[in-house]
């Protein structure tokens, strides 16, 4: 199994059982019932949320063309994907907290994806100042 893979695996438990144990705080209030399945459904999501974020953030990178405008467009698209998938799992699940408990693993997903994008814009920009560099210089 490739490093990557690890590394995200571990990142999606971690990222589960965060937010699925602040999904059940926020939820406490309406029963335990309740709190269990908000629970369940933002431990989930965050888990699947962590493994394909940056697949989808590489793939919407590049098709946009590796300029800072594409990192800015992948950004705001993956922003609008993710607050309205997660927004609509806490409503099937009848969350009445629905902003509580998506909020904070939003905000932090939201940084993660701006940094993870800025770290692509940098590395393709670097990749092109590299390839001018060892171009053979005219005499």
């Amino acid at each position: 199994m490739k490093k990557s893979t690890l590394q995200g695996l571990a990142s999606a438990t971690i990222g589960a059982l965060i937010y699925g144990s602040w999904a059940y705080y926020v939820n406490m209030a309406d029963g335990s019932a309740m709190a269990l399945r908000t629970s369940a459904v933002q431990g989930s999501f965050s888990f699947f949320l962590t493994l394909s974020m940056s697949l989808l953030l590489s793939w919407l990178f590049t098709r946009f063309g590796h300029s800072l405008a594409s990192a800015v467009a992948s950004w705001l698209l993956n922003g609008v994907f993710i607050f309205s998938t997660a927004y609509g799992l806490q409503y099937a699940a009848g969350s009445k907290a629905i902003l509580m408990t998506i909020g904070p693993g939003f905000l932090i997903g939201s940084a993660y994806a701006a940094a993870f994008l800025f770290s692509l814009y940098r590395g393709a920009e670097n990749s092109s100042e590299n390839t001018l560099s060892k171009e053979p210089l005219e005499s």
